[in-house]
């Protein structure tokens, strides 16, 4: 797997991870979270390359929460 200096590293997905890192902070619902993580996901950041990079910038809590959120099922 690639880490984070060798990953093309795009305007979307910055964005993208900035409003995740956003959503965590301010506890948004897990509905919004977990949309911005499936997004993600979709286009290339699995849950193992985005979990870490949470923890670094978030702390074990929010990266806690993500996993957490990646084990409910939708409804």
């Amino acid at each position: 797997m690639l880490d984070e200096d060798t990953r093309p590293k795009t305007l979307w997905s910055k964005t993208q991870f900035e409003l995740l890192y956003l959503a965590l902070e301010h506890s948004k619902p897990d509905g919004v979270v977990k949309a911005i993580l499936v997004d993600l996901n979709q286009r290339g950041f699995p849950p193992e390359y985005v979990i870490p990079r949470v923890r670094k910038k978030l702390g074990m809590i929010a990266s806690n929460r993500i996993k957490l959120i990646l084990r409910t099922p939708r409804p």
